[in-house]
């Protein structure tokens, strides 16, 4: 009650009108012990009682953002205990949130650092000279007993913890005596909770600052100070040990204005006792420490000490009597600004707030940052605020956008390995060599296709920290237009120095077709050739790719772990079998060892197209019938990761579609066909992506491969197929089965460039001379035939956990979220429902950038979103409102 009841007793303009706690029966017992005339049901039915002007939020730290933006929505002010929120991010978007203008705003919002609001404190302010503090000390004890070893305020999942507690009040101190934020954190050591406690919350915290000056601040929080409460032997101090704060000047010099060659040293001290609590007891000690000595030669003629004893319980100038408590004179403060009163001039504004928790986020981060390595049992010694299951494209945008947030934690793991200083990885010519080298690609192979005379087609995917943006280009072209591509992003597009003849020749064939460029490709419609840039750092051939531009500058940030060379398993889920399915981290094998990783948010996917399904069937979805047979337990049916058995063969699909006919058809399936009925049909749609270059396609072994190879890939194909487990082992390849469907008439348009001007012109006897396999195509020509034997994929897949409507065979909702559970989010290539004209890796790029926006945004991380904590109530939530 002092923080508020008593304060308000005192206050001609405040009535505590009703409180609210979860605990009814201690909510109507406390409101019948302080006089509180009406206790709500809920928190939310207090915000909505219309009668009420402000709130008083002293719930845990975890829940301050939470149910302060949402008293911001019923339009009440809000006197918020300290610390304001978790972390700065949250502080960010509360104090810069739209809502404190709104609906006839200003909103208040006090951060409530109560101490700063009283006579005293003010009082030593005006003594400190700030850019000559050569050292202060911030001491905050409290002896065991006070604060049980399970209360409330030491729970990791509330944010709590000494630090946010009684070392929050230590950093306000320091700030407010240097008048700046400190330039870096030297030192942090926290104690943690005894064994049988949180072992994610400190008991005891101590740091060191350097602030702009050279000075340096320090704190010593203790919430269980056994020993440092001892009797003072002499009369003039407190019996205990009072928490205290002293300030130490530079010694500053002046020449003695009789005695000539004679200078003065001084040096200032000051000790503000009980700084916590100053008005019921405190004491400043002003004590100077002079120096009279030969100012040239140094030696000490005299010294002696001058020490004064204040105390400053009022001030005139801000107001009120001695018997006012910090609190009281907060309140005093809060009103006036509500009021729209000058008051006293002393406040906390929104800023001030931000920069508080920005000092506390780098505090904690520097506390762990010994604790952040890249070993891998280390991984499974913390906590991780999300753990990200691939190190690929998506992934690695992911954990470099999420850890952005210095208070949020990222932990990686990937299969691969760091491969961001390989020559190979780094030489785009070396893309081909690299290509089915197990070192470097993971070489799916699909199962056998009898439409491809038996092929089974290599789906080839990097296998390395970056994944397979290190082997792909971006769909730009020679017509680029700024104002659709934009400039200044991690990864470098550009074009090669030079190009082989027929690479030159290709787009100008399309206008001796009839097809001449009208703009730049990404504005959608576009039908002409078109040269693509690669990604790569203009002016020299390096290949910039999501390792070496999202992850590695970033790689050392304390709050970014990242273990390479293992392999998830399957995804760790809580116990509690009811409901939508909660993640509570990741099994993964590194080096022949099990191992778990924790996650106290969310567990993201990120294995890319092809590896994502297999995390989800050995996890949470797939269907019961292909899990059981593994012996996995399914924790709910998702069949809409498709089977063999469920899904439609599109060698069924487009002769029924083109029939008339939906019947059989998947739910969802009939408005994607739809969609590429009508652009195959479009003219002013891609149908084929044609592509030439010297040498290229698939040689004759043996033979040195001196053509020209002119290949296409279809843009709006029905290819619809599965990809699944096919063993209960995370190191096994996955089975898929493209089920590739090629519309052989496209083959006629790519089979007559290579006889038009100028790709003719390097070709014998003007493109009419065919290297083995390849022969002419015409009308009578078994195109199927050669399309079986000499076809190659284009590595560009999607689709096979696709974000749609559930009912519609979607696998993720808006969200990205897995359907039927809490906290399991895929963010890839593979939640594209149907493919893209062209490549994808800028694709992926993108949906990774938005996912991360959607998790921030989620995570409450961006203005105007609620963070949702769960948790206790440790007092009651009080209602305060003026008059």
């Amino acid at each position: 009650p002092i923080a508020i009841i008593n304060a308000a007793k005192t206050h001609p303009g405040v009535i505590i009108v009703a409180i609210a706690a979860r605990d009814g029966d201690r909510a109507r017992a406390y409101a019948k012990n302080h006089d509180i005339p009406n206790v709500h049901s809920s928190y939310q039915a207090l915000l909505d009682d219309p009668t009420i002007d402000a709130i008083y939020n002293p719930l845990p730290n975890g829940l301050h953002y939470e149910w302060t933006l949402g008293a911001l929505k019923a339009h009440k002010h809000v006197l918020l205990e300290k610390p304001s929120v978790s972390n700065a991010s949250e502080a960010r978007a509360l104090f810069h949130n739209p809502l404190l203008l709104q609906n006839g705003g200003p909103l208040i919002v006090l951060d409530a650092v109560h101490i700063r609001f009283h006579p005293a404190w003010q009082k030593f302010l005006t003594l400190i000279d700030p850019p000559n503090i050569a050292e202060a000390i911030s001491h905050s004890w409290v002896p065991p007993g006070i604060f049980a070893q399970d209360d409330i305020r030491f729970r990791h999942d509330l944010a709590g913890g000494c630090l946010m507690d009684l070392g929050s009040y230590n950093i306000q101190t320091l700030r407010q005596a240097f008048g700046c934020e400190p330039t870096e954190c030297i030192s942090a050591t926290a104690r943690l909770m005894p064994e049988e406690f949180d072992q994610d919350i400190d008991q005891a915290f101590s740091g060191s600052w350097r602030f702009p000056n050279g000075g340096i601040g320090t704190i010593d929080a203790d919430s269980q100070a056994a020993g440092k409460y001892l009797p003072w032997l002499t009369n003039y101090l407190p019996p205990l040990r009072s928490p205290k704060f002293e300030v130490e000047h530079r010694e500053t010099v002046v020449p003695h204005p009789d005695m000539p060659g004679m200078e003065t040293a001084t040096t200032k001290t000051l000790v503000f006792w009980d700084v916590l609590a100053p008005s019921f007891w405190h004491r400043i000690d002003v004590i100077e420490s002079h120096t009279l000595r030969s100012a040239t030669t140094g030696q000490v003629q005299k010294k002696w000490t001058d020490t004064q004893y204040l105390k400053h319980y009022s001030d005139d100038s801000i107001g009120g009597d001695a018997s006012w408590t910090t609190y009281r004179h907060q309140l005093e403060q809060f009103v006036n600004k509500i009021r729209g009163r000058p008051g006293s001039g002393v406040w906390v504004d929104g800023d001030d707030s931000i920069r508080q928790m920005e000092m506390i986020d780098a505090t904690r981060i520097f506390c762990m940052k010994d604790d952040f390595n890249h070993d891998t049992r280390s991984v499974c010694s913390k906590s991780f605020d999300f753990l990200i299951a691939g190190g690929g494209t998506a992934g690695l945008v992911l954990a470099n956008r999420l850890t952005e947030i210095p208070a949020v934690s990222v932990g990686v793991i990937e299969a691969g390995q760091d491969l961001t200083n390989d020559t190979k990885v780094l030489t785009p010519l070396y893309m081909f060599d690299m290509t089915g080298d197990l070192k470097y690609d993971r070489n799916f192979l699909s199962e056998p296709r009898e439409a491809l005379e038996g092929l089974r087609v290599a789906q080839n995917r990097r296998k390395m920290l970056g994944g397979s943006s290190e082997q792909e280009s971006v769909d730009l072209n020679g017509f680029i237009n700024g104002d659709v591509h934009g400039n200044g992003g991690p990864i470098n597009a550009s074009f090669p120095s030079s190009y082989t003849p027929i690479q030159a020749a290709r787009p100008k064939i399309m206008v001796n077709m009839g097809l001449a460029p009208n703009g730049d490709p990404r504005r959608g419609v576009f039908l002409a050739g078109y040269t693509n840039p690669m990604t790569m750092t203009d002016g020299m051939p390096q290949r910039s790719f999501a390792g070496n531009s999202y992850w590695k500058p970033f790689a050392s940030r304390p709050n970014l772990h990242t273990v390479t060379g293992a392999v998830v398993r399957d995804i760790v889920f809580s116990s509690d079998r009811t409901g939508d399915q909660v993640a509570t981290g990741l099994n993964f094998t590194a080096n022949n060892q099990s191992f778990i990783a924790n996650a106290s948010r969310e567990v993201i996917i990120s294995g890319g197209t092809m590896k994502s399904p297999q995390m989800l069937d050995r996890s949470v979805n797939g269907d019961p019938k292909l899990l059981e047979s593994f012996g996995i337990e399914t924790l709910t049916d998702s069949p809409n990761i498709l089977t063999p058995e469920q899904q439609n063969r599109p060698q069924e699909l487009v002769p029924r579609y083109y029939n008339g006919s939906s019947k059989g058809l998947l739910p969802g399936v009939k408005a994607q066909v739809d969609l590429r009925a009508k652009k195959v049909v479009d003219p002013n749609q891609q149908a084929l992506q044609t592509g030439a270059s010297a040498g290229g396609g698939r040689s004759t072994p043996g033979q040195e491969n001196k053509g020209a190879f002119v290949g296409g890939f279809v843009t709006h194909g029905f290819s619809r197929g599965y990809v699944h487990i096919q063993s209960t082992d995370p190191k096994d390849d996955p089975k898929f089965d493209p089920r590739y469907q090629v519309l052989a008439d496209l083959q006629f348009f790519n089979a007559r460039a290579g006889a038009i001007a100028p790709l003719s012109d390097y070709l014998k006897k003007n493109g009419t001379v065919y290297a083995s396999p390849f022969t002419e195509i015409n009308e009578t020509s078994n195109v199927r035939g050669l399309i079986n034997t000499l076809f190659i994929t284009g590595w560009h897949v999607v689709g096979s956990v696709r974000i749609m409507p559930r009912d519609q065979g979607g696998v993720l909702d808006p969200r990205l979220r897995v359907y039927r559970t809490k906290n399991v989010r895929v963010v890839d290539a593979g939640i594209v429902p149907l493919h893209v004209r062209g490549k994808n890796v800028s694709l992926t790029y993108a949906i990774a950038e938005k996912g991360a926006d959607i998790i921030k945004a989620d995570m409450g991380a961006m203005n105007g979103t609620v963070v949702g904590r769960q948790g206790f109530l440790h007092k009651p939530l009080l209602v305060v409102r003026p008059s």
